[in-house]
């Protein structure tokens, strides 16, 4: 029998090492720690009472047993008070050590008188030293210290059960199942006359139940999880959920910002209220997403909100949220955004008038120089309009890898396409027939003197982008693709698109429209005479470009122009 209470010490010492163990920074709970070391005590105690030779030792064992029984009641009790977070007078927990004291130090007179027991003596059973007493009417106080302790726990851990939700359920059954454990392990002690102790096992039980205990209240801490996770700022909110996202506990703040949380409970999944599903997206969010930062209103209050992991021996066993209050930052910078959103609408507006202004001008002189040259009579609108219909169709069958901004600018540059020349003199630009060979050198000069026009028009209130398409556009309208084209003899791919592209619709409003030195082609004729250009007069990519537009660009000389 002797190595029953052997293993008891061993048991309880290794619950006692497991308990430290559990141990991280501030989280320890030192009335739990303190009944572990009693119940080493007390079964110490019980060892050296069975190994005892002399009645002198036996008595000397047996009262260090009692020391867990006198103590262990009501520091167990206290430590549930401190678990279940009840309020306690502290004169009360002062009267109840006190009444432990009293108990202990009539156990205290064993062997000197008979205040608490009326007859002792000592027997062997099976190799162990056994304790042959008779009780005193006095041992009835250390009955009233078990009862005392015990009935007070019971009512604690059902009111905290079926009526305070700030109790995690969980943790209250373990105390149900830990008393209930030690009142049939006291009853059944009865039933041996105390040759077989029973209170060595029942230390060892309640150490493993303790440390489960204690490694659940460590582990959410409220206090502890917040320093921990976050470095807890005093004016901020904080909850914590579990892994399976669970609430655990929240602050002060946090309760005086969400009061609906008092009432929910405590290892329970909060439902049916909007604000906390959004703290679960959240949740969810971080763990997949890694995304930490939310924003929250409430009450016109605006927050900045932040999840971290809630860790315990480097695991992951949760997740915390602060949220921080930044009302009046959030109010300077939705002011300040809706300040340079003004701002923008009002500079897109005068940028808009401005642009509108130059577009007038632009084509005010486009239309000067037409109104002077009576060759040419509505080129200018119409080369614009036959210009916006193969853009049109080169974006609706996508047909070269160029975004529409792009395609959008050499539309508004169509315009300006032969701005030069209204540098040309009249005797020249006016001529009606066929201009000489030194007449039409001088008219080439438009091409270049319109991008001069253009570059000088543009490049102090358009983007660089634009005033290029519009240069090239001007210069290079009347260059060819087998190189033979004016005023560089550009060939192929050296011409800019933008360029060739105008030159398509410079030629065929030429064909399609009569001149005073000639009449208008039909559009057959000149259909045929644009097809044979391609590879030559004109980029051969443009061939399918043209064949998709030719049936519109009829139309606009019907209807549109």
């Amino acid at each position: 029998m002797i190595f029953y209470y052997y293993i008891a010490v061993i048991l309880t010492f290794i619950n006692l090492v497991c308990f430290v163990y559990t141990f991280e920074g501030k989280k320890v709970n030192c009335l739990l720690l303190l009944v572990n070391l009693l119940m080493l005590v007390a079964n110490l105690g019980y060892l050296a009472k069975a190994l005892s030779q002399t009645l002198p030792e036996a008595l000397i064992a047996l009262k260090i047993c009692y020391i867990g029984g006198c103590f262990i009641p009501p520091v167990l009790l206290w430590t549930i008070t401190c678990i279940a977070n009840f309020k306690v007078k502290h004169w009360v927990t002062t009267l109840s050590y006190l009444f432990s004291f009293f108990v202990f130090a009539l156990v205290l007179t064993i062997g000197y008188n008979h205040v608490y027991y009326k007859f002792w003596d000592i027997d062997t059973f099976k190799g162990t030293t056994i304790i042959i007493k008779q009780y005193n009417w006095t041992a009835v106080f250390f009955y009233l210290v078990m009862i005392g302790n015990t009935i007070p726990t019971m009512l604690m851990v059902y009111y905290g059960f079926f009526k305070k939700n700030s109790i995690s359920k969980r943790n209250t059954q373990i105390i149900v199942f830990m008393e209930l454990i030690n009142i049939i392990l006291f009853l059944i002690s009865g039933r041996f006359n105390h040759k077989i102790e029973i209170m060595p096992v029942m230390y060892v039980i309640d150490g493993w139940m303790m440390i489960y205990l204690q490694h659940r209240v460590m582990m959410y801490n409220v206090e502890d999880c917040i320093h921990s996770s976050m470095g807890a700022q005093e004016n901020n909110a904080y909850i914590i959920f579990d892994k399976q996202k669970n609430y655990v506990g929240s602050n002060y703040n946090f309760e005086q910002l969400f009061p609906v949380v008092v009432d929910c409970g405590i290892d329970c999944k909060i439902k049916n209220i909007p604000e906390f599903d959004k703290m679960y997206s959240w949740i969810d969010s971080f763990n997949k997403e890694n995304k930490k930062e939310f924003s929250f209103e409430k009450n016109n209050r605006h927050y900045n909100c932040t999840i971290a992991k809630v860790l315990f021996k480097d695991k992951m066993i949760g997740n915390i949220i602060e949220f921080k209050e930044d009302t009046d930052k959030f109010n300077y910078l939705r002011l300040l955004s809706s300040y340079n959103t003004e701002l923008e609408n009002e500079v897109r507006e005068k940028t808009k008038q401005i642009y509108n202004i130059q577009t007038k001008l632009v084509v005010g002189m486009a239309n000067m120089v037409e109104n002077r040259d009576e060759n040419t009579g509505g080129h200018i609108k119409r080369t614009s309009g036959i210009v916006k219909i193969l853009v049109d169709t080169i974006l609706k069958y996508d047909l070269f890898s160029k975004d529409e901004d792009y395609f959008q600018n050499i539309v508004k540059a169509a315009p300006m396409h032969d701005l030069g020349k209204i540098t040309i003199t009249d005797t020249i630009l006016r001529k009606p027939g066929r201009l000489s060979p030194e007449e039409f050198e001088i008219m080439k000069t438009h091409a270049t003197k319109s991008a001069e026009l253009v570059k000088e028009i543009l490049q102090d209130a358009e983007e660089k982008d634009f005033v290029q398409i519009a240069t090239n556009v001007a210069r290079h309208h009347h260059e060819r693709w087998d190189g033979s084209g004016y005023p560089d003899k550009l060939k192929g791919e050296e011409i800019p698109f933008e360029a060739r592209l105008m030159a398509v619709a410079d030629v065929y409003d030429a064909l399609v429209s009569e001149r005073c030195y000639k009449k208008a082609m039909s559009f057959e004729e000149a259909s045929k005479i644009m097809l044979e250009s391609m590879g030559t007069h004109f980029d051969p990519e443009f061939e399918q470009v043209f064949l998709l537009s030719q049936q519109r660009l009829e139309n606009y000389y019907y209807y549109d122009k």
